[in-house]
């Protein structure tokens, strides 16, 4: 695999591991952020994948020189960055989450390109999870619903997600599920996009072998599809070429409804699947209302399929399992602490040590399941997405393990260790391994004892071997001196302690503030956007501040000093400026009732989860309301007051532009009762009725249709006539008025019938015959006449298939309406009548009649 760079600013204070892993020129390498020790994944995607690539290109003539390539693919990189800059906006809204940071730096590795490194924190994805845990019912269902929820504001934001698939997703702390990578082509560009190799996975359609096709809008759907396909199959995935000739079967563990909506979501054909994520998820409520969905697992825990992508992960894991146990030793560790060891089993006992997990601390793939780790591997809000998740176990390997407890390290033989000065210099001196001159060991001591005192004479020789003993000890002492003197003032003076750094800020500007007890003259601070662009500022009183800054932008700061010193502690941070956003125009029309008012808007720039409006008018209190979207009803207004609305967010966002609009309540005006009245197919007359005590001055009547036409009238009464329209095409009558709260509408379908004559027959008191002539073609499917008796609201309806219907036992004396309809939805013309009910005859049979009849109380 290739080695990693640790490039700066993005990798400063990180120690990076080899990579786990290298596909189509992405690989994903284990990182550790120095003095937290808290674990990161490095993703580097390398543009292009191969020298290969732009010596096509060359050979090929679509580029003259490598500086013309050089710069082709340095635009392809910057639009991975403008990827990760758009999860980044996702985020901000509902079911994505972004990167942290990113850079672009050139190869170096005697090829030409360049390598985009995402940088993210080292968490858990879907496909872990569910290798580990028996996802339930409810999971499922709620994994759908956020997915689909989080497509649709993709989709909404211009966007089609193409790179869907578990280990792209998320599991927050309230399994809530986030998608995490990049991923995205343009909407406006589907019709000519084909899609990215490194965007290829077990989730994409089969129309994708055909590496010449282009992106449908089907994509993102299918992923959810076949995602709990996966998820109610036993782990399993559909296998292309072996399937049976009635094609996918049903997965195992859905029942006839979920299966539907699955297998809609992965049918071969792009036109049978669901082309919007919206109605998919609703067709997943649906079912989870209907059904009762519990938080049961689907089936006892299965571990998901290995995919071809995971190979390498799978492979290097039996590899290094194998090459364990050909080099282990079969002696127990408590065995082998017994023993000295010899030139014989210093090897055996090496690889013992390196390649067996200890009994006190399990191997990387135990700890997975270890007791709080669950909590540990929670993913939280703006950590990264790793495309290569299925390797991240490997993450671990850069923390070194204890050694097992009794077993013998072999003496190991290295290169100098560059730091050996440091360990050395905290060890403590033994006398005993302080090689011993053999001359000095032999010379004959010359003693001549004088009373009480003895003197000791040494030989000329033995005097000269003395004289270059303490000749060496000084020269170590003066050594030690220097080396003291050097380590001080490597620790008081080159070395300047930076306490804290804090960074506070809107959209336009920041400022700086280190605690430090550095001399403040010698410091400077550098603020860097995403694209190099650099200013510096002295530090002044602990701050420093930096103005006419980008909105919405990412800045890296970092604090320089000046002379021969180096910096520790905090020295760096990021900071990304609030986001601000226009509003380009702010109207208001009356509501749908008395006293209500409908908000229209339209903004350019970062959209917030939730917008807010401050409702504020003389006399009354200020109230504020929520709402998503550009478009709000505000109820509950005092008709005849003037209110101010001003839009704004409760999120970290500016808002500018036209924010605040004064708008009058006023009561309701809209045409009722609007009916068509005709004589034949060429002319038309519209009716209506004017509401309530409102005058109006004038009414204006608009009549088109979808191919083109339009003619307009203004008329005082409720009463419009258009001729010459052709019985072909259908129309559109559509009633405003001044003050309107919106249009009032009538449609008439193309070829409509039109009713002649009704005629009812009441000679039987027992029923009504109804009967109706009409010119045109009879409905399909027949008639529906509907009757209401006046003062009752709710209208009975009567299945005919000919003209004609009764009505068994009306009321006497009752008016009755009838409207007539046809069962196919056509359009049908005077379909209004009215009719009064006889009253019934007087009772006069057994000499009974109104004049002879009395009542008398009766007493209780």
């Amino acid at each position: 695999m290739s080695e990693p760079n640790l490039i700066s600013p993005l990798l400063d204070g990180f120690t990076m591991g080899n990579p786990v892993s290298e596909r189509n020129g992405i690989r994903c390498c284990p990182a550790i952020k120095e003095k937290t020790d808290k674990k990161y994944m490095v993703k580097i995607i390398s543009v292009p994948a191969s020298q290969v690539q732009m010596d096509a290109l060359l050979l090929a003539g679509a580029y003259k020189d490598p500086a013309d390539v050089m710069d082709y693919f340095n635009g392809l990189a910057e639009e991975i960055a403008q990827e990760a800059e758009l999860l980044q906006q996702l985020s901000k809204l509902e079911g994505f989450l972004s990167y942290e940071r990113w850079q672009i730096a050139p190869i170096t590795r005697r090829r030409l390109g360049y390598e985009v490194y995402l940088l993210g924190s080292y968490k858990r994805t879907l496909d872990r999870y569910i290798r580990s845990n028996a996802i339930t019912h409810l999971e499922a269902i709620n994994l759908g619903l956020d997915l689909c929820t989080a497509l649709s504001v993709c989709r909404r934001s211009g966007y089609l997600y193409v790179d869907l698939k578990p280990a792209n997703i998320f599991m927050s702390e309230k399994k809530e599920y986030r998608i995490g990578d990049i991923g995205f082509i343009s909407l406006s560009a589907l019709s000519y996009s084909a899609l990215p190799d490194r965007y290829r996975s077990a989730y994409t359609p089969p129309e994708f072998d055909d590496p010449m096709a282009t992106v449908n809008l089907t994509m993102d759907t299918y992923a959810v599809g076949m995602i709990l396909y996966q998820l109610y199959n036993d782990g399993q995935l559909p296998v292309p070429g072996n399937l049976p000739e009635e094609g996918i079967p049903s997965p195992i563990h859905a029942d006839y409804e979920l299966a539907e909506i699955i297998m809609k979501a992965i049918h071969p054909d792009p036109g049978q699947r669901w082309a919007d994520p919206k109605k998919m998820g609703r067709a997943l409520v649906a079912y989870m209302q209907k059904n009762s969905v519990n938080d049961v697992p689907i089936t006892p825990h299965i571990p998901l399929e290995i995919h071809p992508e995971d190979a390498v992960t799978e492979q290097t894991q039996e590899t290094a399992q194998a090459e364990a146990e050909e080099t282990a030793v079969t002696e127990t560790p408590a065995e082998v602490s017994q023993e000295e060891p010899g030139e014989e089993n210093t090897d055996a006992v090496a690889a013992e040590t390196e390649d067996s997990p200890s009994e006190e601390e399990p191997a990387v793939e135990a700890d997975e399941t270890a007791p709080g780790e669950e909590e540990s591997d929670i993913l939280q809000p703006h950590e990264m997405s790793d495309e290569l998740s299925r390797m991240v176990e490997k993450a671990d390997d850069l923390i070194a393990h204890e050694t097992p407890e009794g077993v013998v390290i072999p003496e190991v033989h290295t290169l100098p260790d560059p730091f050996a000065f440091a360990k050395e210099d905290s060890e403590d001196i033994d006398d005993s391994d302080i090689p011993r001159d053999p001359i000095m060991e032999d010379v004959p001591e010359k003693k001549q004892e004088t009373g009480k005192n003895k003197k000791v004479f040494l030989s000329r020789e033995g005097q000269e071997k003395a004289k270059k003993f303490f000749s060496a000890l000084l020269v170590i002492a003066v050594l030690a001196a220097i080396g003291f003197g050097g380590f001080w003032y490597y620790q008081n003076y080159y070395l300047q302690a930076i306490d804290g750094l804090y960074i506070v800020g809107d959209m336009e500007q920041l400022t700086v503030n280190i605690q430090t007890g550095i001399d403040e003259t010698l410091l400077s601070v550098v603020c860097t956007d995403n694209y190099g662009k650099r200013s510096s500022r002295d530090l002044v009183d602990g701050k420093a501040t930096f103005t006419e800054l980008l909105p919405n932008t990412m800045y890296t700061i970092q604090v320089e000093i000046d002379g021969f010193h180096k910096l520790t502690g905090q020295t760096s941070d990021v900071f990304t400026t609030d986001a601000t956003t226009q509003i380009v125009s702010f109207s208001a029309i009356a509501g749908p009732e008395d006293g209500s008012a409908v908000l229209n808007f339209t903004a350019d720039g970062a959209e917030p989860r939730e917008w807010t409006v401050t409702i504020h008018t003389d006399g009354e209190e200020d109230r504020q309301q929520s709402f998503t979207g550009h478009s709000a009803t505000v109820r509950g207004l005092s008709v005849g007051k003037v209110y101010t609305f001003t839009l704004g967010t409760d999120e970290n966002l500016s808002v500018g532009g036209k924010t605040a609009l004064e708008y009058m309540a006023s009561r309701l005006i809209l045409a009722e009762n609007i009916t068509v009245h005709s004589k034949n197919g060429n002319d038309m007359t519209i009716r209506w009725d004017a509401p309530g005590d409102v005058v109006v001055d004038r009414w204006e009547v608009r009549c088109y249709h979808t191919k083109g036409f339009e003619e307009k009238r203004t008329v005082v009464d409720t009463e419009v006539y258009f001729s010459g329209l052709d019985p072909q095409f259908g129309y559109t009558f559509e009633i405003t008025a001044a003050g309107m709260t919106q249009p009032a509408r009538i449609s008439v379908t193309a070829e409509p019938i039109y009713v002649s004559d009704f005629r009812i027959d009441d000679t039987d008191p027992q029923k009504l015959q109804i009967s109706w002539d009409h010119s045109g073609a009879a409905p399909a499917g027949g008639w529906l006449l509907m009757h209401s008796l006046a003062g009752s609201e709710t209208p009975t309806v009567i299945k005919c298939e000919k003209s004609a219907a009764v009505l068994d036992f009306p009321v006497p004396g009752g008016k009755y309406t009838f409207t007539l309809q046809a069962a196919d939805g056509t359009s049908v013309i005077n379909n209004v009548t009215v009719f009064t009910v006889p009253e019934a005859a007087a009772l006069t049979a057994f000499k009974f009649n109104p004049a002879n009849l009395t009542a008398s109380l009766l007493k209780t």
